[in-house]
């Protein structure tokens, strides 16, 4: 193995080390967790250290619903504005919340939920879920 693609690898592995974990507790209507779940994982990978120079979002769902799926969702007029289209992953029964995705403008996002951290709003406003979605029917850029 070249010296340089090991070198990539090694940053590559300490950039993961800085991952954010979603503590699971059972509750939460968008997360259907078990107290048997382990940890959401995520991580974020810059462009210096992929071999292709194309940054890196990695998302790792533990929930105990598994019936989940990628789907594509098309370009449609809202609110006066032509959303971007874009590819997420949802729950099989319930396509109206995306827990993750990457968009045509190729914003991505996905979430960490820490369910250990005593939120006093938890259950209360927009869920995870829709936010995402507006976030990539919406938004090219973290600006946005």
């Amino acid at each position: 193995m070249c010296m340089g693609k090991l070198k990539n690898q090694i940053k590559m592995l300490a950039l993961f080390i800085v991952v954010s974990l979603c503590l699971a507790e059972p509750g939460g209507a968008d997360t259907d967790r078990t107290d048997n779940i382990g940890e959401c994982t995520i991580g974020v990978f810059t462009p210096d250290i992929t071999n292709d120079g194309r940054p890196l979002l990695w998302k790792n769902r533990d929930v105990s619903n598994a019936d989940q799926r990628f789907i594509y969702y098309e370009s449609y007029q809202r609110d006066d504005i032509t959303t971007i289209p874009f590819i997420g992953n949802v729950y099989r029964a319930d396509t109206s919340k995306v827990y993750m995705g990457v968009n045509a403008s190729g914003f991505a996002i996905a979430n960490a939920d820490s369910y250990n951290l005593e939120d006093t709003l938890y259950n209360q406003g927009i869920t995870d879920g829709a936010l995402m979605r507006i976030a990539l029917e919406t938004c090219s850029t973290l600006e946005d």
